[in-house]
């Protein structure tokens, strides 16, 4: 069975999970999914110097 083809979401996805974890995007066409796990993957804001 041949891969699936990656859509220009999957690739801006792919991106930006490669980027918060080091590894590949793990599921393709859940962009749902995804976008939730790396919204909740956000480092907390940064304490800004008094």
């Amino acid at each position: 069975m041949p891969a699936a083809a990656m859509t220009d979401e999957d690739r801006e996805l792919d991106a930006l999970w490669r980027e918060r974890f080091g590894e590949p995007l793990p599921i393709l066409g859940a962009a749902d999914i995804v976008r939730a796990v790396l919204a909740r993957s956000d480092p907390p804001p940064a304490a800004e110097a008094a």
